[in-house]
This record gives structure tokens, sequence and C-alpha cells, in this order.
């Protein structure tokens, strides 16, 4: 269920993250949105998207490093208690992580004034893009 949960969640996290890129009237709202969202699925308190990265990077060396028995995020990722979620969980968790430093890439791209550059990385299923792990089957 919490997966489940986190999906949803990130679905609309995302097509906030492509709302930033086509709507530039409210692009503002959409970076306030985005990061707020992913605090759902694997929640750091204090964190903003400048420092979410590493704050999550150190988290999951922490649970890797006790093995699995210290959780520093919070969110559905943080509550996983049925036998057999835990597996799946780390593996999404990880995922997640691999999205969120690729939105950090687009919104720099972004960010520099290349529109055209931060769209086609965004929606692109190439190798080295952000939809790559996410290609059709």
């Amino acid at each position: 269920m919490a997966l489940t949960r986190a999906r949803a969640v990130s679905y609309d996290a995302n097509a906030d993250e492509s709302r930033f890129l086509v709507d530039p009237s409210r692009a503002d709202r959409y970076q306030r949105t985005f990061p707020e969202k992913s605090q759902q699925p694997a929640g750091l308190s204090g964190t903003s998207l400048e420092i979410y990265d590493s704050r999550l990077d150190s988290a999951l060396q922490v649970y890797e490093a006790a093995d699995h028995g210290d959780v520093r995020f919070a969110g559905f990722f943080g509550n996983i208690t049925f036998p057999g979620e835990r597996e799946l969980a780390e593996q999404t968790v990880v995922a997640f992580r691999g999205y969120q430093r690729d939105d950090r890439k687009m919104r720099a791209l972004r960010l520099d004034g290349d529109l055209r550059a931060a769209v086609a990385f965004n929606t692109s299923y190439a190798e080295g893009n952000s939809n790559y792990p996410l290609r059709p089957l």
C-alpha cells in the first residue's frame, strides 16, 4: 500500500516538474510544489531541493550500514512493514533518488536558459536522459 501511494504522489510531482517547463507564468508555483510532493515518499525534515539529494544519500548510507535498522527518512518509503515489502521499497528508493537527481539536472538546464535541452532531457527515453529508466517495455 505504501508503495502504491508513493507512486501516485510521485506521478503528481512529475506532472509539476513538466508544468515547470511548459508554464513559465506559474513556474514558481511548480518549483514550490515539487519538493513538497517529493517529501511524501521520502521525507527528510528541514531540506530543500538544494540539499535533498545529499541528505537522501546520507540516509540511505546509514540505512545500509545499519543492516536496515536505522531509517532516517519518513514518508511512504520509511513506513514499510509487511514481509517482502522491504526489498521492493529499497529498489524504489534507489530509483527515486535517481529521479530526483535527474530533476536537478533538468532544472539547471532550464534555469541556465536552455529550455529546449531541458525539455529534451526531461522527455527522452534515450540512455542518459531522465526517462531512460522508465523506457517502455
